[in-house]
């Protein structure tokens, strides 16, 4: 997601619920990718969790991951942990 563009998070929060009643996709993790982390006015993870009401998901793990596709900060943390839960 975005980290900049607050406008965007109603719609992916709404996606995110979309997915998480999908019974077909029970247990499975969720990544959330925080994209543009190397910008100033990107928003924290604190903030991203409370926009995405992330607090009320509690039958499956999920991990928010800070990245930067300009720097590409973040991404190994992102690409092991999608490794290590295939």
């Amino acid at each position: 997601m975005d980290s900049i563009k607050t406008e965007t998070y109603a719609d992916a929060k709404k996606t995110l619920f979309n997915l998480l009643s999908n019974k077909d996709l029970n247990e499975i993790p969720i990544a959330i990718v925080a994209n543009k982390q190397d910008d100033l006015c990107a928003l924290g993870v604190n903030f991203i969790r409370k926009a995405l009401y992330l607090d009320k998901i509690e039958d499956r793990e999920y991990e928010i991951f800070k990245v930067s596709s300009i720097t590409g900060d973040g991404i190994e943390n992102l690409k092991n942990w999608i490794y290590n839960n295939l």
